[in-house]
Formats: C-alpha cells, structure tokens, sequence
C-alpha cells in the first residue's frame, strides 16, 4: 500500500486493535532498562568511562548530550513494542468491479428478433404467399423465450410490430401482408436498431432477420444504419430473394457487417427452406444468455502496521547509531 493508501486508510479508520497485546510490554521495560543504564553510564563518566568502554572518547561536556540519544533510544524501544504487539487497523473501502457469467435462457431475461420482410411491388404474387408462409413457419420454430418483432417495408414502413412477449400480433400481422412500392432499407433497419438497442445495453442477444427481393434505393442511408447495428453487437440474418448479383452483394453486406450470415433464395419456392436454415441459426443466437453488471460495494478490511512500524524501528536505530558516534565519540 502507497503513503497516500496509508493516510486514507488512517483517516477512515473504524477500529483498531493489537493482535499480541502482551508484547506490548516489552517498550516500558526496555525504557527502564535504557534510563538505568543510562544514569549508570552517566555516574562512570569521566575518567571512569575508560574502565567501561576503553575506546570511549568521552568528554565531561558531552553528557548532556547523551539525552538526546536516550530519547532516540526510548523512542525505538517503543516502537518494537507496537512491532511485536501485531497493531491493526480496520478501515472501510468502496469496491467496483464487473461480473458476469453465461446463464441457460430463462425469464426473465429475454432476447429480441425483429422480422424484417421486404413488401415492395416486386414482391407481388407468389413471392409475398411463399414469404408468408415461411413467416408463420418460423415463428412456430422459433424459441418461444423471446420478444419477437415485426417489420414490413416497401419505400417507408407499410406494418410494424415492437418486440414483445404478443406473438400472435405479428402472426396477425404476417397474414395481412400484401406487396406495393418501393425499396427502401434504411427505415426498417432504423426502426429495428432503436427496438433492439435497449436488449444490447442489457448485453441481451439481438437478431434482425431481414429479407427482400430488390435494390436499395437508400445504399448510402442504409449503410449509415448498419454501421450502428454493428457497433452495438445486432447480429443480422439476410435473404436475398432472387438472382440480381448486385442484389445479393446489398444483401451480403448488411450480414458480414454485424457478424450474420447471408443466404439466397433463387425464387419463390426456396424461401421457406432458406428460413428454415435462418431459424437454426436464430435458435443458437437467443439459446444462452451472458449477463454482465456492474457493482459497488464497501467493503471493511484490516490493514496490519507491521510494515510502517518495521521501517520506522529501522529508521531510528540507524539514527540512534549515528547520534552515539557522532555526540558522545563511542566506536562501539
């Protein structure tokens, strides 16, 4: 612990005690000691001095001098006293940290996947019924632990349905479809960024799956929004419906870009089959849950002084020695 870690624990001390309060007494009995010794030394001084200490260099003058040592070496005396006792202090500590662990699903809490299905005028006909019923195909497999959404866009926002708990909404939803328009990404991948933002700002999974048939009229506003999506860890599972090479390069960015996968389906018929690979995919995202928090708590802990006493009881033998040489002249 630093000098300023010391002073803090000091100052917001709540307890303090001594391990072996017994040795405690060795600092007034090494005093006494020291004193007597001391008025002892000061009777034989003089010529006597030399009997005692035969290379003491000691002058009659100096005595008085000598308290100043004597004072050192009580000091120190009851500094080892307080070393040998094991004295304590117990002080509190505020403690912040991280935690977090990856936990099976349960409620709560819950994923979010929002359905994201292109209904431009491109889409008319088989296209929109065969999208419909890999829709509905897809919900029925997909786990039921999670909020579900639903988005359906042409050139703005033709339905949409929050995440919740009320799949039978977006069911209903689903079945009311029909395809007029244009195509535009950027609203649909807007709306479903801000629904599942909050589920990413909980470290909640969150999956967009996203179909369409048709260019982007928006490709620079849309990859402005894939860039959010993929900043906030959104993973994004596209089909592009259809065979246009330009199409599915639009459809393949948006999922390498957030981590997805992405997957064609060459016309009407290999829809259901491409959202039955999607739901797997989906099933494995929202399967497990990594919860992570943040948490602040204070703590009390005991900080032992016998490193601060150990330095101070070194500190002032050496300077007892020195004073003893330099005052009263006495090598040894």
């Amino acid at each position: 612990m630093t000098l300023h870690g010391v002073l803090e624990a000091l100052l917001s001390t709540r307890d303090a005690g001594l391990s072996e309060p017994l040795y405690l007494l060795i600092a007034p009995v090494a005093s006494a000691l020291l004193v007597a010794g001391h008025l002892l030394l000061k009777r034989l001084a003089g010529s006597q001095v030399k009997l005692v200490n035969p290379l003491a260099k000691w002058a009659s003058g100096a005595f008085p001098r000598a308290r100043g040592a004597l004072a050192l070496k009580i000091a120190l005396a009851i500094v080892a006293g307080l070393l040998a006792s094991q004295p304590w202090v117990e002080y509190e500590r505020v403690v912040e940290g991280e935690a977090g662990g990856e936990v099976s699903f349960e409620l709560p809490p819950r994923p979010g996947v929002v359905l994201v299905i292109d209904v431009s005028g491109s889409m008319t006909g088989t296209k929109i019924e065969e999208a419909k019923r890999a829709l509905i195909e897809f919900m029925d497999g997909l786990n039921r632990s999670v909020d579900l959404g639903f988005i359906a866009f042409s050139d703005e926002i033709e339905d949409a349905v929050p995440p919740s708990s009320n799949w039978s909404r977006v069911r209903d939803t689903i079945l009311g479809l029909t395809a007029d328009g244009g195509t535009m990404y950027s609203y649909p991948l807007a709306t479903a960024y801000s629904w599942l933002k909050v589920y990413r700002d909980f470290n909640l999974p969150a999956v967009i799956v996203f179909a369409s048939d048709g260019m982007p009229a928006d490709p620079l506003q849309y990859k402005d929004v894939v860039d959010m999506i993929a900043e906030v860890g959104i993973v994004a599972y596209t089909i592009f419906i259809g065979s246009e090479a330009a199409g599915l390069g639009e459809i393949k960015y948006i999922a390498e870009k957030t981590g997805g996968k992405w997957f064609n389906a060459r016309d009407a018929s290999e829809i259901p089959g491409v959202f039955e690979e999607i739901l797997e995919e989906t099933n494995v995202a929202v399967k497990n849950v990594t919860v992570e928090y943040r948490y602040r708590e204070v703590v009390e802990e005991r900080k032992p002084l016998t490193g601060e006493l150990l330095l101070a009881t070194v500190y002032l033998a050496a300077l007892a020695t020195l004073l003893r040489y330099r005052v009263l002249r006495l090598s040894i």
